[in-house]
């Protein structure tokens, strides 16, 4: 995880070094960017109940009982804990892969995501 840190921090510092030499928004890399990260990104985009909260609560009252034990209140802790930080497309996923499957791989997917997601924010910021 300290790697990944490292590795968002050194393309943070990148994007600082040529961000004067950018005039115009490249709109075909921003397409091709989008399509990699929904390639990549399979833990946040790949399944259904992910992508809408409507979605992910129908998917929780398929498991039987799920709402009656305590990985449902574990979700509503990190749900309230989170959500003023983290946006619901992110937060979804998070909470799934956290409590409910706790998968670690794909927990670092979402997180690494999300890193990268808020780069190229201000990498388009730092372009217009």
């Amino acid at each position: 995880m300290k790697a990944l840190i490292n590795f968002f921090k050194i393309i943070l510092l990148f994007s600082f070094s040529f961000s004067s030499q950018a005039q115009l928004v490249n709109i075909k890399d921003r397409i091709q960017t989008q399509e990699f990260m929904k390639a990549r990104y399979n833990s946040l985009f790949g399944r259904a109940e992910l992508k809408n909260i409507n979605a992910f609560k129908r998917s929780l009252e398929k498991k039987s009982g799920f709402f009656k034990n305590s990985k449902w209140e574990q979700s509503l802790r990190l749900i309230k804990d989170l959500e003023s930080i983290i946006p619901e497309k992110v937060l979804i996923p998070l909470v799934y892969w956290k409590v409910i499957e706790n998968d670690e791989q794909k927990i670092e997917d979402v997180i690494s995501y999300y890193m990268l997601n808020k780069l190229l924010i201000l990498r388009d910021q730092i372009d217009h």
